[in-house]
């Protein structure tokens, strides 16, 4: 990773640029038919130089809970969740949950309580980040 210097005696790595999944080459595939959204935002992810990885996009068409998974290096130390927007036709515009485990397989879930397979019919990252790995609160 390349550094740079933006404050005498302090440096900070490059930030990197987008990854979009579902481009090809060495960028992983969509799981179970998930796909772009037409006319927004590509689902796509980077790390961050504190060690934050962003991940945004707008997907639909999804046959399963998985969306897509994540590179070793984008992989957080523990299962983590964060809340993001979806689409479901019986309820409209919901809040709902993308679940990042260790092994880097990126989920959406309608039932947070994991007793269903509900997953919805669109879902929005905006911008979701999370930690690789999160602070201890002792």
């Amino acid at each position: 990773m390349a550094l740079r210097k933006r404050r005498p005696g302090l440096v900070y790595p490059v930030w990197e640029d987008w990854h979009y999944v579902g481009s090809g080459g060495s960028e992983p595939a969509f799981s179970n038919s998930w796909a772009n959204v037409t006319g927004s935002p590509k689902l796509a992810f980077r790390i961050r130089e504190t060690g934050i990885v962003d991940i945004q996009g707008t997907i639909d068409s999804g046959t399963g809970l998985n969306v897509f998974t994540l590179p070793v290096d984008y992989r957080p130390s523990s299962f983590t969740a964060v809340t993001i927007s979806a689409y479901i036709a019986a309820n409209g515009r919901i809040s709902c949950l993308a679940t990042i485990a260790t092994n880097g397989i990126v989920s959406v879930l309608v039932d947070p309580t994991g007793a269903g397979t509900t997953y919805p019919e669109r879902a929005n990252f905006g911008s979701a980040q999370f930690n690789l790995s999160p602070a201890v609160v002792a």
